[in-house]
C-alpha cells in the first residue's frame, strides 16, 4: 500500500502506510453509515477493499436504532479480529467515525489497531440530524434523528481513541438543498467541524490548524482544503487513495 501524505501548515506532515507485518492475520475493517446494517449498503458504490495479505471485512453493525446497541456491535467485530495475534485497520463512513470514536472511549479492551481512517465522518455529529422527523424521513431509520452535533460530542470522549490515530478524509462538494443547515464547508451531510475532528461546532473552511483546534490523536489526511466530492462520493475515497480500489 503507498504512503499517505498528510499536508498542514501548522502541524508536522504524517506518514500513513501499511506497516510490514508478521501478524497470524491482518484485517481492513469496513464500517458503514447511519441506517445501515453493513459497509456494502447505501449509496455511494461501498465495495470491499482489496489489498495483498490483508482480509476487508464487511462490519455487520446495525445503526438504525441507536449508537449503544452499533457500539457494542462493534466490539464484537473488534474482539473477533483485533484480538491475540490479529491485528486490524479500521476504515468507516458517516456516521461509523462515531461509532468507533465511541467504542474507543466507552471500552477498555486493548485491540490490537495499527490506524483508524474516518471518510466523510460523521463523529462530532451532523446539523441535518436536528430536523428531527424530517432526517427519519429522509434517510429511513429512528437513530437518524439522534446523531446531532449536541448528542455526539457530549456522549463520550472524544480525546480518548485508546492511544490509535484518527486519519481523516473530509469533502467539500456540498448540495445545494442541505449544506444551507451546515456551518462552513459540508460534502453536503456533514460540515468539516465533524468530518475533520475539532473540538468545538463551528465554521470550519480549513482542515490544517494548530494541533488545539482537534480532537487528541486526529489528523488530516491528504489534503486541507477537502476533496471535490459528497457525501456518497467520499465512501470509497479514502480506500482508493490507499490504492486498495
Amino acid at each position: 500500500m503507498r504512503r499517505v501524505m498528510t499536508l498542514s501548515t501548522a502541524v508536522s506532515c504524517a506518514l500513513l502506510a501499511f506497516p510490514t507485518s508478521t501478524r497470524a492475520a491482518d484485517y481492513f475493517i469496513q464500517l458503514g453509515g447511519v441506517c445501515s446494517q453493513e459497509f456494502l449498503e447505501g449509496k455511494g458504490g461501498g465495495r470491499l477493499a482489496s489489498f495483498s495479505g490483508v482480509t476487508a471485512v464487511n462490519a455487520q453493525v446495525d445503526q438504525r436504532n441507536s449508537m449503544s446497541t452499533a457500539t457494542a456491535q462493534l466490539r464484537t467485530v473488534l474482539d473477533t479480529y483485533c484480538l491475540g495475534d490479529d491485528w486490524c485497520y479500521v476504515y468507516t463512513y458517516s456516521n461509523g467515525a462515531a461509532v468507533i470514536s465511541r467504542a474507543l472511549s466507552v471500552y477498555s479492551t486493548d485491540w490490537n489497531i495499527y490506524f483508524v481512517m474516518q471518510s466523510g465522518g460523521n463523529e462530532g455529529g451532523s446539523e441535518l440530524s436536528q430536523t428531527g422527523w424530517a432526517a427519519e424521513i429522509f434517510l429511513g431509520c429512528d437513530m437518524a434523528d439522534e446523531i446531532t452535533p449536541s448528542d455526539h460530542r457530549s456522549g463520550w470522549n472524544h480525546n480518548d481513541t485508546g492511544g490509535n490515530t484518527f486519519y481523516t478524509v473530509s469533502g467539500e462538494d456540498g448540495w445545494w438543498y442541505s449544506s444551507w443547515l451546515l456551518p462552513g464547508e459540508d460534502d453536503g451531510a456533514v460540515a468539516f467541524h465533524s468530518s475533520g475532528g475539532f473540538i468545538s461546532t463551528y465554521s470550519v473552511d480549513w482542515l490544517c490548524y494548530d494541533p488545539q483546534y482537534f480532537y487528541a490523536n486526529h489528523v488530516t489526511a491528504y489534503t486541507c482544503s477537502g476533496f471535490p466530492d459528497d457525501h456518497y462520493e467520499l465512501k470509497m475515497r479514502g480506500i482508493c487513495e490507499l490504492g486498495g480500489c
